[in-house]
Parts: C-alpha cells; structure tokens; sequence
C-alpha cells in the first residue's frame, strides 16, 4: 500500500492543478464579461451624448445664423455638412468602444480556452502516477 501512496499524491495533485486552472479561467471569463457589458454600455452612452452634442452645436450655429439677418440655403449645406461630420465621429467613437467590448469578451473566451487546456494537462498528467499504480497493483 505504501508503494502507490507517492503515484497517487502525485496524480491527485495533476488533477487539482487542473481544476484550479480551470476555475481561474473561469473567474478571469467572467471578470472579462463584466467588462465587455461595461464597455457595451459606454458606447451606447458615447453614442448619445454626441447626439446630444451635436443638437446642441446645430442649435448654437442656428442661433447665430439668425442673428445675422437669417439662413440661406448656404447656411443649410454648413448645418448639413456639420451633421454629416458629426455624424462620422460619432460611428468611430461608438465602434472604437464596441471592439474594446468585443476585446474583452474574446479575452473571456481566450482564457476559458487556456482553463480547458489547462485542467485536460492536468488529467493528462495524472494518469502516468495512475498507471505506475496499476502496475504495482498488478505485482
């Protein structure tokens, strides 16, 4: 009995190493969802706040056009030209913060991938102490 003491600490340990990598895998998947519904969240908030922006800078040339004697069709290709810009900007930010978000979710999924890799190197190393137990059985 004494014999096959050493081989199955040894497979034990294989074994627990693997589940442990797996659960920080899983800890670190779910810290990187986290962040991605955060990073989601931002863009939308980007998205409205250059709306919101954008309303108010069209309101302010408005204002002035007026006070200058009022708006020709010249001053409606500037407020078109102005939203149309504005509008371009407002895409690149909200799908720069939508790829971080995208980022972040991939980096769960990475980490999962190394978790699951991780606790099958780990069965896998406990089966050489399994077998030596198997073969002292055996004699």
């Amino acid at each position: 009995m004494g014999l096959a003491t050493a081989p199955a600490l040894q497979a034990g340990a294989a074994v627990a190493g693997g589940v442990s990598s797996l659960v920080a895998a899983k800890n670190e998947k779910r810290r990187s969802e986290i962040n991605a519904y955060v990073g989601e969240t931002r863009a939308i908030q980007t998205g409205t706040v250059a709306r919101q922006n954008l309303e108010s800078e069209l309101g302010m040339y408005r204002n002035v056009l007026n006070s200058g004697g009022g708006i020709d069709s010249a001053d409606y290709d500037l407020l078109d030209d102005i939203r149309t810009i504005r509008g371009r900007e407002r895409r690149i930010n909200v799908q720069n913060e939508k790829t971080q978000a995208n980022d972040w979710r991939m980096q769960g999924n990475n980490a999962m991938a190394r978790g699951w890799g991780g606790f099958f190197s780990g069965v896998g190393k406990a089966a050489i102490p399994l077998s030596t137990i198997v073969q002292i059985g055996n004699y």
